[in-house]
């Protein structure tokens, strides 16, 4: 065989592996959503690997309905890699009628990604015509001898005062600790402390975020929403300080 028709596929592998890889990182959506009210189709994108993401853009199906194309958000030439994240908020809002339910499906397209395995995020959203405004659940793991958690102590009481919010605290390897928040934590893949996961990460996939400087911006695009049954909560603590 030729040498230049061996070039060719090691070159393609080549690209192949250093390619960017872009993907939904977590998924704004709610499991329930009320008849008649615009649902926001937003969330964050994240590149997995190689080269910076320099654009890309999110579209959405509801059902096996149209497909609802967003616009290309530009990111410049640093572009988006490692650990960083982009928001997105679709311009097209889903809208549900009286009974519906079913797939909502969101992903995102990045040029020169190879990788299709990981773009597609699906939610199942159920219609109600009887509802209750949701409150968000903020669980955080934290502990005793963390003293980046000590500093997110005024950020978390800040947060407990919404009350639109409830917040939940669990011990990780200190004198308080249980062993089934650990577990709990073990399921989103949480390294360390502190680690903040919100709405039992129902959302979607969803990955626990240890800077807590970005939970109120997480809890507020996802504030609103349609819950089907009333949650009352009296917390024990009024202020957090371990």
């Amino acid at each position: 065989m030729p040498r230049a028709l061996l070039l060719l596929p090691i070159g393609l592998l080549a690209a192949t592996l250093h390619a960017q890889n872009a993907y939904i990182s977590q998924l704004d959506v709610a499991p329930y959503a009320a008849v008649g009210q615009p649902v926001m189709v937003a969330g964050y994108v994240r590149n997995a690997s190689g080269p910076a993401v320099t654009s890309f853009q999110v579209n959405w199906r509801w059902r096996n309905g149209p497909v609802q194309n967003g616009r290309i958000i530009n990111l410049g030439s640093t572009g988006l890699s490692g650990d960083n994240m982009a928001m997105f908020r679709h311009h097209l809002p889903l809208v549900l009628g009286a009974g519906e339910q079913g797939t909502l499906k969101v992903w995102v397209e990045a040029p020169g990604d190879p990788d299709r395995s990981n773009d597609t995020v699906q939610v199942q959203v159920t219609a109600l015509d009887r509802w209750v405004p949701k409150r968000q659940l903020l669980e955080v793991r934290t502990s005793l001898a963390c003293h980046n958690c000590l500093r997110a102590h005024p950020r978390l009481n800040e947060i407990a005062q919404d009350p639109g919010v409830v917040v939940a605290k669990y011990h990780f390897r200190d004198a308080l600790t249980e062993p089934e928040p650990d577990a709990y934590f073990e399921r989103f893949g949480a390294q360390g402390t502190p680690a903040g996961v919100i709405d039992h990460g129902e959302y979607g996939a969803y990955l626990p975020n240890p800077n807590h400087s970005q939970w109120p911006n997480h809890l507020a695009r996802r504030a609103g929403g349609a819950s089907p049954v009333v949650v009352w909560s009296e917390p024990l603590l009024r202020t957090v300080t371990n």
